[in-house]
């Protein structure tokens, strides 16, 4: 109980202290087996990933490129070295359990027309996104990326049925999402309350730096999955230039423009595209 009552860090991220609690019952303070948890919990994601990827029909190969781009990438494995980052590891582990219980779902709600919440499939997903939410809040995106899913690779939403309104296609999918959101909003409120302080700290920036940050946050993010270089434990705010703030923006936009272009008969494009910045977004 004192995991669910007690922040950890300005974080409200019970399973994620209850971990710790673990680790700590069974190896002490040994280092060796807290790290040993988080590869155990790194490598259990990866597999996640490489069956979410076959499940979505993805080819071995390509599934075996992705996963072990996801196993070894800096960006990912610094999360894995880092004892104090368990709530990056644990996370994505609910967070692929949530997707792959989710296609389960919607495997079964076209086949048989079962509609949440009757599905044990929905409530396993739901159940899955909540611990991941108690993991680390930034999963609070989740049902949007859900409804992506719904686009490619599932195809439930017939976006281009020109006879059926905008309402008449997206509702009952939007509908079907809202145990999500209503997850989401509640951790999203604790977060805020948990979080008072250094939001205090932050109001001190004017919104226009924060937006500034925001988008040159976007574009190294994508720098760095190509050539992963400069990376921290703890990135302090700087003002970013002029010059850097214009060369994102257009980043930016320039795949924006790319994916829109071709989301016809490329539409893994733009659900790549939204998915990254909807994760990127908390």
């Amino acid at each position: 109980m004192w995991a669910f009552t007690h922040p950890l860090n300005d974080n409200w991220i019970p399973i994620t202290t209850l971990s710790h609690m673990l680790d700590c019952t069974i190896f002490g303070l040994n280092p060796a087996g807290h790290h040993l948890t988080n590869v155990l919990l790194h490598a259990t994601a990866v597999i996640l990933l490489f069956t979410f990827l076959l499940r979505i029909k993805v080819s071995v190969f390509v599934a075996c490129v992705l996963s072990a781009i996801f196993a070894v990438h800096p960006l990912r494995a610094e999360s894995v070295a880092w004892i104090a980052e368990r709530k990056d590891v644990l996370s994505a582990v609910f967070f692929f359990l949530t997707l792959l219980a989710y296609l389960r779902f919607a495997e079964n709600s076209e086949a048989s027309r079962v509609r949440m919440p009757r599905d044990k499939w929905f409530i396993a997903s739901l159940l899955l996104f909540a611990l991941g939410l108690m993991a680390k809040p930034m999963l609070v995106t989740v049902p949007a990326v859900l409804l992506l899913l719904d686009f490619w690779p599932l195809n439930r939403i017939p976006y281009s049925d020109s006879r059926r309104s905008f309402f008449q296609k997206f509702a009952p999918y939007v509908f079907e999402k809202l145990p999500f959101v209503a997850l989401s909003i509640a951790v999203g409120i604790v977060t805020l309350v948990v979080q008072k302080q250094g939001l205090a700290a932050l109001d001190r920036l004017p919104i226009y730096l924060r937006f500034e940050n925001a988008v040159c946050s976007a574009a190294t993010y994508i720098f760095q999955t190509i050539i992963p270089t400069n990376l921290a434990a703890y990135y302090p705010h700087t003002e970013p230039s002029s010059v850097s703030i214009l060369v994102s923006a257009l980043v930016i936009a320039a795949i924006s423009f790319f994916v829109w272009k071709f989301r016809q008969s490329r539409p893994y494009l733009p659900v790549g595209w939204l998915w990254f910045l909807l994760m990127l977004l908390p």
